[in-house]
């Protein structure tokens, strides 16, 4: 038998108006990180909308490697494609946040309801966890920001988990049905996001039964878990299975399509895992601020989820599936940890194949992005329990304060320019970026500096190669690492007599096709640029004939 419980009663119907109301906070406060913190476009919004655009039309920047290598986001690319293509990306982008926006709120405000929240508990964890999202993160991981795949992925996956926990409490095996859809659904969006949250379900399922059994045999009661668990597991597991399809199956061939020797599928894990991807894979590469953010905040969830589980009532009952789910994510995240941990550089270990095969699935992604999710309402639910039965005035003074606090803070916070840049520099850059888009061949190749970002985004020309966009096919990462080194060669060798002459970019064009020669920090050169915005200098790479290079 389910316990009353005074503080946290059963769920209850509310105006629609009231709702709409409760929706439009919790929409602006996550807002403040994505549209007023972050900037357009963000740092991966050039990655991915500018590979959707190419996925719809192969034709534009067609000699860019990174847009003609193997799509690792299948449903994302296919489905945004061809908007990009018909519409600028800054549009696209913000519609897309704003989408991301709606679909998150509105399963934050699922997640309360299944966690038995008020509304004024509602906004206040919404508000504890934007700040600490701006606070800082684990692995890198962020949900509140640009607009990409993982984001509606991270959506829906909190849509399943709303819904296992209250399919669950219903102890209705077709109640599950729902929340599957959204997990597969999160999984053709994102596999590895989705992925994760499904395993977390399952298993943080059968923990709560293992933790339930031993305590029916103390108490005698059989309130908390169905006797059927295992039939509702089995159906959600089939029915997450059926909706990820469309991203699975392109997903596996990813990972299985490359017939490259296992020295070279090797080789570009190696690279991806303990160089390019090290800050978000390689425990060894985490900073001592994200430990230390990621143990406090840890010791602080430890102990609201004992004080909220202290009582027997349907609250905690619902917080315990909740606290399995998140216990699961911490188990990957620390057997990630311990296997992938190396105290010798990875270059003089002898050992390190397995573990960047390990490391290359993220193992931290869903506890870093659990994190801030899962404190803030366990930091709601205990305010909840603390705070009176408050007057409908008081309740709306109290969500305009939660409201406005990460507002504040998120503007204080807004980066001037991108990272890598001042302000003066990256506005000079766009200028020129914009000449480069009005004033170059529409099939021209550029070579760009390291610190190109969104080159792609303001001048829709097509990059040798662009630090940021490393393809995930092991093929492409080879190819992407091989270019790198060779410029970084050919910059040491043109650069050994103390210029940049007709014979070095003829070398240049020789090796890579390049029309165009981006650059701020490169030269002196013999030839004169042919277009000057501050810093930054557009050269015109002269062409090799077809005799010449043969």
């Amino acid at each position: 038998m389910i316990l009353p419980n005074k503080v946290n009663p059963p769920e209850q119907p509310q105006p629609r108006l009231y709702r709409l109301w409760l929706f439009c906070a919790v929409f602006l406060l996550f807002s403040s990180e994505s549209l007023l913190q972050t900037t357009f476009p963000a740092p991966n919004e050039p990655h991915y909308l500018t590979k959707a655009r190419a996925a719809a039309d192969p034709d534009w920047c067609s000699r860019d490697f990174f847009l003609t290598s193997t799509n690792a986001h299948y449903c994302f690319l296919q489905l945004i494609g061809p908007l990009a293509a018909r519409f600028s990306f800054f549009s696209v982008s913000f519609a897309g946040r704003l989408l991301c926006l709606v679909i998150l709120s509105c399963a934050w405000l699922r997640l309360g309801s299944a966690l038995l929240l008020s509304p004024v508990s509602a906004v206040a964890g919404a508000s504890f966890f934007v700040l600490l999202s701006q606070t800082g993160n684990f692995s890198g991981e962020w949900i509140l920001g640009g607009f990409e795949s993982k984001v509606p992925a991270w959506a829906l996956g909190l849509f399943a988990v709303s819904g296992w926990i209250t399919a669950l409490r219903q102890q209705r095996t077709k109640a599950v049905i729902v929340p599957a859809l959204c997990n597969g659904a999160a999984i053709s969006f994102h596999p590895v996001v989705g992925a994760w949250f499904a395993i977390a379900v399952f298993f943080g399922a059968l923990i709560a039964l293992a933790l339930e059994r031993q305590r029916r045999l103390r108490t005698h009661d059989d309130s908390f878990l169905p006797s059927h668990l295992i039939t509702m597991l089995a159906t959600y597991t089939l029915f997450t299975t059926v909706a990820a399809m469309p991203g699975l199956i392109p997903a596996l061939g990813f990972l299985a399509g490359s017939d490259l020797p296992q020295q070279d599928l090797d080789r570009a894990s190696f690279i991806q895992v303990f160089w390019r991807l090290s800050h978000h894979l390689d425990p060894r590469s985490l900073s001592l601020k994200n430990l230390l953010f990621a143990a406090v905040v840890t010791g602080l969830a430890v102990v609201c989820s004992k004080r909220l589980t202290e009582t027997r009532c349907e609250q905690s009952v619902r917080f315990r599936l909740l606290m399995c789910i998140f216990a699961v994510s911490g188990l990957i995240a620390g057997l990630g940890f311990v296997a992938g941990w190396h105290k010798l550089p990875v270059s003089e270990m002898t050992n390190w194949q397995w573990k960047a095969k390990l490391l290359r699935f993220y193992p931290f992604r869903l506890f870093d992005g659990l994190l801030p999710i899962y404190l803030g309402v366990a930091l709601a639910a205990l305010l909840q329990r603390r705070l009176p039965t408050v007057g409908r005035q008081q309740m709306r003074t109290m969500i305009a304060c939660f409201v406005v606090v990460p507002l504040c803070t998120a503007a204080l916070q807004r980066p001037a320019s991108p990272a890598g840049f001042t302000p003066q520099q990256h506005q000079d850059w766009v200028s020129m970026c914009r000449w480069i888009r009005n004033e170059t061949p529409d099939d021209a190749l550029v070579l760009t500096p390291r610190e190109s970002l969104d080159f792609k985004w303001f001048a829709e020309r097509a990059e040798y190669v662009c630090y940021k966009d490393c393809p995930q096919d092991a093929a492409g990462i080879l190819e992407w690492d091989r270019r790198l080194w060779f410029l970084h060669e050919w910059t040491l060798e043109s650069s050994s007599d103390g210029r940049y002459d007709k014979e070095d970019l003829l070398e240049l064009n020789r090796r890579t096709g390049c029309d165009f020669l981006l650059t701020r920090i490169l030269g002196p050169f013999s030839s004169q640029p042919i277009h000057t915005v501050g810093e930054w200098r557009l050269y015109r790479v002269p062409a090799v004939s077809t005799e010449a290079a043969l």
